[in-house]
């Protein structure tokens, strides 16, 4: 009798120890996955900063010396971003932004239209410009983000 419950205890023990090791890895790869997507979220969310900075610098005509920006530190990060023409008709301007934060770099590319706006109100008429994006898009290209550098 007291052989089988050493037997049973070594077998519950035994058990229990596995079930405890692939928990723990189960939380440990569950907290790896998480980190790395909220790395990639900040990231994203910090070249997302960048295009709206950008857009801001443009002001309200569209300038002889694009904006660009190196290396400004931002929520943890680091933000690059850059504004072209080259390729786009009219009042029309690209602008590449990348994001990095632990090791995980994100680019996003807008392209922005400046576009006037008037609004009457009662006897006066008030018109204005503004950058508005037409498209917006991340980049997972390597070139692209080099490009921002």
């Amino acid at each position: 009798m007291g052989t089988s419950k050493v037997i049973f205890i070594s077998g519950l023990c035994i058990i229990i120890g596995v079930y405890s090791y692939n928990f723990r890895h189960a939380d440990s790869g569950a907290v790896m996955r998480s980190d790395a997507l909220a790395k990639r979220i900040q990231a994203e969310e910090i070249a997302k900063s960048g295009i709206q900075h950008a857009i801001n610098k443009l002001g309200t005509a569209k300038p002889d010396q694009m904006p660009k920006l190196r290396k400004r530190s931002l929520y943890g990060g680091v933000l690059n971003y850059v504004c072209d023409d080259s390729g786009l008709e009219g009042d029309r301007i690209r602008i590449t932004s990348s994001g990095a934060i632990g090791g995980v770099a994100i680019t996003r590319i807008a392209v922005v239209n400046l576009e006037s706006t008037t609004v009457s109100t009662g006897r006066r008429k008030r018109t204005w410009n503004q950058w508005v994006v037409e498209r917006a898009y991340t980049s997972n290209k390597e070139e692209d983000y080099k490009k921002s550098l």
